[in-house]
């Protein structure tokens, strides 16, 4: 950034004078007289320091992870895994890690303090899942690079189940809470494979160490004897040696007196951590360097803001540097600081990862950035080098329990010196020209050792460097040194004199002199790269960005079909690019769902909700599926657009609460500008839709526009947000579109402090460091000088500034040097708001500048804006006509006052343009249904173009106050006794609309046995002033005890009725009430009233009666405050449904047609039902019965092939069938994908047998055959196929079907086929099918004869037998017996001693052709006679 003219400074600061510069043993720093300072390296000290393997062991740099801070991590891992494997081996990886722990918060669904942690087990009986916290997760993927990284745990609030037990160990709660641990710890193991190393088993920052917990819990682990089978040996010994952190203090000092009072204590405690001070009691150094106890500074900061924009600022300390106070350069040294004053030897950052959305709460205070997971931005900060003079330079860590592997380098006390004296205030500093610090660390053999040097003053400083009985062979020291934009330069080397090494250190540096010849490693990425931001612009598929050919910006099915199968649950069912900042949002069944049912312990309060999108979206539509079980009224879902800043769903942007009975709010911020009521769905399911266009939010339900609002100081941009009450909710399809005629997004933004903006005059441009986390990058210039400009460049059609502003500034505005906007006025603006914007710029590279004519600007940051989407005269936006507002309307007059309303008004359209369109008003009074004694509007729905939104156009006329026609009370409750007051305006109003019909002839009465209506209880009177208000006047109960009762009495003849009651909560109290309506003596549960802060409430509840009855309406106190009711009123609700009759329908341009009911009274929007015809030349055309709009489309034919040279197929739009010959394109049908095959060649029958099972057909292989298929006739039939051959090889098939079909005649065929390809058929061969006969007798007979017999088989002609003394029949002889009646047979000639084997067949002429049966089975016998 380069500044002109005048500097003035954003605050002033005095110099802060350092204390004496003295180590921390007996030994004084006195400097050299030819340096500033000499440090001395002893070997005797790093002996020393050896012998405190804990207490003076250097362990580096941690990080935490939670609440929220590191969620989008895991989409970066999904989305851009190369990125994210990138970060984590700079982070993780090389010879000197940059950082060696991670700790997790364990979370219980709630805010605990950025935003929500996902609960690892939010049921005590469900299944721990540690893959819902990304620590969990990024901790395993920093093992496989470093195996040495520490794990750790903690909480914050505990989950319900536990916080529900009573707190002690035989309560339940101390166990509950270990179950928590234990089961979360074995599941990361389970899941991980590794072994937590650290647990504090005590709450994040207590105020008082639960030091009874604590010594229990350590116990209780290291006397754990039940192990999943997952857990072998090894892992159960890591388990139980788990070490105990206490306590986490923010800022206290509690802990190590009461370890020091309790020797149980001091034993379970294995290192001591507190956060956010510098210094601490002596008992605390103590502890390190002598009970050689770890100590950590357990949670600090990070930088504050981008560093690249500390040089930027004008105030005086650090001016124009990465010094000066909350700079960078202080954060280093408040590391020396935390080490001299309370022996601190680890930090770890609170977070060092950013990847959460932007404007939420501590943002900005990070040390990289990871915001964008579908661009793959990271922004990693120039600390991060500075943090590498430390450990980059070192072997940090913890040490081996093996001493002789022990290498991790000491930080030398002796050698160690800080700028200032410690504190409670974490940011203090040296001052301007205070001292600088230093830090001397060791390796343990005395052989090397690295000095940092950090000078956060305003002037170079001079050292000696010395060493004393050390076994360093190094005459050289290699010094690394990180200033404003150079950062961790090597500067070469540093030579040894006689007395040592001499350097000089710059102002507002950072250095480190060392022993190593290391090159440390550089980040990925240097510098803000801002144009590497990609915006979300995904396709309807939510997964690609960049696709811009469409409207769609993101969308989310949650059912993530198009992920690998496992990606839900590798994240603990975390939807995609969500950031939550209370509650539980989880994918259940291709849904996202709010899980909680109760709330739970917050560090922030709030309800559910959830983030998601990109911060620069402008123009556009969201739209999403709710679900709110059982329509439950108590219940709200809400849905934000535009939402820049804050962890609740009501600090920015506009927002839609629906609630489960169809009752709905618009807000803007946290102030609602409209309400209303839609029907009601049993089920709770409506669709919602929020469209923010320029100026304008609309509202739409279940395709119905239910209001138009127009914002003076309109938010113009941000992200979108999904929240609710603390119920089980669902949402689903969400989708976020482009408006057409809308700025879909700016391209990009830089901060007002970016090094290409250029200031002119006077300006104070502030410290980041102390700036607020609402301002991006914690960054503000601002200015109130008349004259006073900047300038910058743009690529885009546009530009916004940014920043929270009063709208008293008026400015100049100059693009390439020439005048485009002159004296213009700018708008307040919110936290991060637009307060100015110029758009609709020729697109393009601009130099841009802004002249300050008058009043105060703030700037925050800047963007470059996208092109407007196009839109055509048909797009309408806004009604111009002005219709003056009724001021009371009895709903029975509806049509009367339609008549008096304008017939057409003036619309202008997206061009600009001014037409005149008609108007359709809803004549039907249930368009007051939910309003009724209160403010309302008559609508109207302009015909003819729609909305950029896709809606009609719609006006209304506001209504003061609607009565309905059938009222038939209307009680004023003013005074406990009435009688003090003749009447009220409110009672008047109706009585003036109702007349006689009205039942209570006064405004209010007290209930007695001689009249009809009335008061029933004693009660209180609501102090008044007048009585014009009906809802600001009131009585109420007089003992404020749960079970009070308010009551009214009135008659009322038999219908159908409604009544409705007004309520306000004066005093700001939880106020609950159940009413009820009683009759007939029977009590109906009318609902229940819940009051809460200052708020007004309408309640209403119908009943029936058969007859005229005395009805009874009571509210009954459900907490310990009075009922309380400021009117009453009953009407007749027997209005007959009405039938929608529409006469209004019109193609809407996006494959629907909006429908409006003669009445007006239903706008709805629904998808055309085309019915298609063929209409020749390969098309067809199909029409909307509904609105007659037709398109014309070509045929969508699928081709089958027919196996014949042809394929056939039909259109699958309008059914048109054809058949048509194949034609190939290098052998392959274009039309049904075919392949052209060769013709097997044709097959030859070899065979055909008759066996037992039936009749064996056979045939010669054919060539290129792949099957074959056979076909068969009887008689005089026609040949049908009978068998399909699926192998080419297989040349036989037998027929089963013929096996007792014994005299029939057969004939038989075989083609071959390839694919669908035939060969010629084969000549066909007949047989006679003939089943076997049966050997029923074979017997010996003298003079060595066989006697034979058999069955007869009256289809045959004749027998052969067959015999033989080979069992296989070898050299058998036959005998022939003609004829097929005879049925025995005497043979001669058997040889004696022989055994003879026997079989019989039949068979049958056919011509000359004879056909046999199959062998019968053999029988055998010996001839013995």
């Amino acid at each position: 950034m380069r500044i002109k003219g005048k500097r003035i400074l954003s605050f002033a600061l005095a110099a802060v004078m350092a204390v004496s510069f003295q180590g921390m043993g007996d030994t004084v720093h006195a400097a050299d007289p030819a340096a500033d300072y000499t440090v001395t390296i002893k070997g005797s000290d790093v002996q020393a320091a050896v012998g405190k393997a804990n207490g003076l062991s250097y362990k580096g740099f941690g990080m935490l992870n939670g609440n929220s801070t590191s969620n989008l991590l895991l989409d970066y891992k999904y989305e851009n895994p190369e990125k994210y494997q990138e970060m984590m081996q700079y982070l993780f990886g090389g010879k000197y890690p940059l950082f060696t722990h991670i700790k997790m918060e364990m979370g219980n669904d709630g805010n605990n303090s950025t935003g929500a942690e996902a609960c690892t087990m939010r049921y005590e009986n469900e299944e721990a899942d540690a893959s819902r916290s990304p620590g969990f997760v990024m901790a395993a993927d920093a093992k496989k690079i470093n195996p040495n990284v520490k794990v750790s745990i903690l909480r914050w609030e505990m989950p319900k189940w536990v916080a529900s037990k009573e707190w002690s160990s035989s309560g339940g709660g101390y166990e509950a809470a270990y179950k928590w641990y234990k089961e979360t710890v074995f599941d990361a193991y389970e899941k991980y494979g590794y072994m937590v190393d650290f647990i504090n088993p005590d709450k994040n920052e207590t105020g008082n160490p639960d030091t009874a917990f604590i010594k229990w819990f350590s116990k209780r682990l290291k006397g754990e004897t039940s192990f999943p089978s997952y857990i072998d040996a090894k892992a159960q010994a890591a388990y139980k040696n788990i070490r105990i952190i206490a306590s986490d203090e923010n800022k206290g000092l509690k802990i190590v007196p009461a370890m020091r009072a309790d020797d149980e204590l001091y034993n379970a405690v294995d290192i001591i951590g507190f956060h956010y001070r510098t210094n601490a009691t002596d008992d605390y150094v103590t502890m390190a360097d002598e009970d050689d106890k770890e100590v950590w500074y357990s949670e600090g900061c990070a930088t504050f803001g981008y560093s690249e924009l500390q040089e930027n600022k004008t105030i005086e300390y650090g001016a124009n540097s990465i010094g000066g106070y909350q700079s960078p350069l202080a954060l280093m040294d408040s590391f020396i600081t935390a080490f001299s004053s309370s022996r601190r030897t680890h930090y770890m950052f609170q977070p060092a990862i950013g990847s959460f959305y932007e404007g939420i709460q501590y943002g900005h205070k990070e040390l990289l950035s990871a915001r964008d997971p579908w661009s793959g931005y990271i922004h990693y900060d120039p600390a991060l080098y500075m943090l590498e003079h430390f450990a980059k330079f070192a072997k940090t860590g913890w040490e081996d329990s093996e001493p002789d592997t022990n290498d991790i380098w000491r930080v030398i006390t002796n050698a160690t010196g800080a700028a200032f004296a410690g504190s409670d205030n974490e940011h203090a500093t040296a001052g301007i020209d205070g001292d600088a610090g230093y830090m001397t660390l060791a390796s343990p053999d005395k052989k090397d050792f690295s000095v940092v040097i950090v000078n956060n003053t305003r002037n170079a400083k001079s050292f000696l460097i010395k060493e004393q009985d050390m076994a360093v062979s190094a005459d050289k020291l290699n010094l690394w040194v990180t200033e404003t934009d150079k950062y961790l330069q090597n500067m070469g080397t540093v030579d040894k004199r006689s007395d040592g090494w001499y350097l000089t250190v710059p102002a507002y540096s950072v250095s480190t002199a060392t022993t190593l010849d290391t090159e440390p490693e550089r980040a990925p990425i240097d510098d803000i790269h801002n144009n590497d931001r990609a915006v979300l612009d995904t396709d309807k598929t939510g997964r690609n960005n960049g696709t811009t050919t469409d409207n769609v910006l993101y969308a989310d099915n949650f059912e993530y079909k198009e992920e690998p199968a496992n990606y839900l649950k590798e994240r603990g069912n975390e939807p995609r690019y969500m950031l939550d900042t209370h509650g539980a949002w989880v994918v259940e069944n291709g849904r996202l769902k709010q899980e909680l049912a109760n709330s739970v312990g917050q560090w922030n309060g709030g309800d559910p909700s959830t983030i998601v999108g990109d911060f620069r979206w402008m123009d556009y539509m969201l739209s999403a599926d709710v679900e709110i079980p059982n329509g439950a009224s108590g219940v709200w879902t809400r849905l934000t657009v535009r939402s820049q800043s804050g962890m609740n769903w009501n600090n920015s942007g506009y927002s839609l609460e629906l609630n489960g009975s169809g009752t709905w709010k618009l807000y803007r911020i946290d102030k609602v500008v409209a309400e209303g009521a839609v029907k009601s769905n049993s089920q709770g399911k409506y669709n919602v839709k929020i469209a923010a266009f320029g100026d304008m939010i609309r509202v739409i339900i279940d395709n119905k526009m239910v209001t138009s609002y127009k914002d003076a100081t309109p938010m113009l941009s941000g992200r979108v947000k999904l929240s609710s009450t603390w119920n089980q909710v669902y949402f689903d399809n969400l989708i976020v579109e482009a408006i057409d005629g809308g700025i879909p997004y700016a391209i990009s933004m830089v901060d007002g402090q970016d090094d290409c903006v250029s200031y002119e005059g006077t300006w104070e441009i502030n410290n980041p460091g102390s700036g607020s986390a609402d301002n991006w990058y914690r960054t503000m210039s601002v200015t109130d000088t008349p004259g006073a400009a900047f300038s910058f460049p743009i690529k885009g059609s546009g530009f916004s500034i940014l920043g929270t502003n009063d709208g008293t500034a008026k400015l100049d505005i100059y693009m390439d040097n020439v005048l485009v906007g002159e004296d213009v006025s700018t708008l307040a603006s919110p936290v991060r708001g637009e307060t100015y914007i110029l758009s609709d710029l020729s697109y393009g590279s601009h130099e841009m500048r802004v002249v300050v004519k008058s009043g105060k600007l703030q700037i925050d940051a800047l963007y470059a804006l996208g092109e407007r989407r196009e839109a055509n005269d048909s797009v309408v936006v806004a009604v111009k006509t002005e219709i003056p507002a009724i001021p009371v309307l009895l709903t029975g007059d509806i049509g009367e006052a339609v008549q008096n309303l304008p017939s057409q008004v003036d619309v202008e359209t997206s061009s600009g343009a001014v037409v005149k369109k008609d108007v359709i008003w809803n004549t039907s009074a249930s368009q007051f249904d939910g309003t009724e004694f209160r403010a309302s509007s008559i609508s109207g729905t302009v015909w003819g173009g729609v909305t950029p939104w896709g809606m009609p156009l719609t006006v209304s006329v506001p209504v003061g106050q609607v009565i309905p026609s059938g009222t038939a009370y209307f009680i004023d409750s003013v005074e406990a006794d009435p009688s003090k007051v003749a009447t009220t305006e409110p009672y008047e109003a109706v009585k003036a609309k109702i007349g006689d019909q009205l039942l209570n002839k006064v405004y209010d009465q007290k209930k007695t046995d001689s009249n009809s209506w009335g008061l029933v209880t004693d009660v209180s009177t609501k102090s008044y002033t007048d009585t014009t208000d009906m809802t600001a006047t009131g009585i109420y109960g007089n003992n404020n005890k749960e079970g009070e009762t308010l009551s009214y009495a009135f008659t009322l003849p038999a219908g159908n009725y409604k009544l409705i009651s007004g309520h306000r909560e004066w005093w700001g109290n939880s106020r609950n009430m159940a009413a009820s309506i009683n009759f007939a003596g029977k009590s109906q549960d009318a609902g229940v009233i819940n009051l809460g802060g200052k708020s007004d409430y309408m309640h209403s509840a119908s009943f029936k009666l058969d007859g005229e009855q005395l009805v009874t309406y009571t509210l009954t106190a459900k907490n310990a405050q009075a009922p309380v009711i400021s009117w009453l009123a009953v009407f007749k609700a027997d209005a007959a449904a009405h039938e929608h009759v529409y006469s209004h329908i019109a193609d809407n341009g996006d494959g629907m047609h909006i429908m409006v009911c003669k009445d007006g009274d239903d706008v709805r929007k629904e998808a055309h039902t085309l019915k298609y015809k063929d209409s020749g030349s390969g098309k067809h055309t199909g029409t909307c019965n509904a609105c007659g709009y037709s398109e014309t489309g070509s045929h969508s034919i699928i081709y089958k092939d027919n196996g014949n040279g042809k394929h056939s197929g039909s259109c699958k739009v309008c059914g048109f069938s054809k058949t048509e010959a194949h034609v190939y394109k290098n052998n392959i049908c274009t039309q049904c994908k075919s392949v052209k095959v060769t013709a097997p060649s044709k097959p030859v029958i070899s065979g055909l047998t008759n066996e037992s099972k039936g009749i064996k057909v056979s045939w010669k292989k054919a060539a290129n055959a792949s099957g074959y298929y056979v076909y068969r006739k009887t008689g005089k039939g026609k040949f049908q196929k009978v068998a399909t051959i699926k192998k080419g090889a297989t040349t036989t098939w037998t027929d089963t079907s013929a096996k007792n079909k014994n005299g029939t005649t057969y004939q038989y065929q075989v083609y071959a086929y390839k694919g669908n390809v035939k060969s010629k058929v084969s000549a066909s061969k007949t047989i006679i099918r003939l089943t076997a006969n049966k050997l029923t007798s074979v017997k010996n007979v003298k003079g060595r004869k066989l006697s034979v017999k058999w069955t007869r088989n009256k289809k045959t002609a004749g027998y052969e037998i067959q015999y033989s003394t080979s069992k296989k029949f070898k050299g058998a002889k036959t005998v022939k017996v003609s004829g097929n009646k005879k049925v025995s047979k005497t043979i001669a000639g058997m040889k004696k001693g022989k055994t003879t084997y026997v079989r019989i067949r039949c068979y049958k002429m056919s011509g000359k052709t004879k056909h046999v049966s199959c062998w019968s089975s053999s029988k055998k016998l010996k001839i013995k006679k």
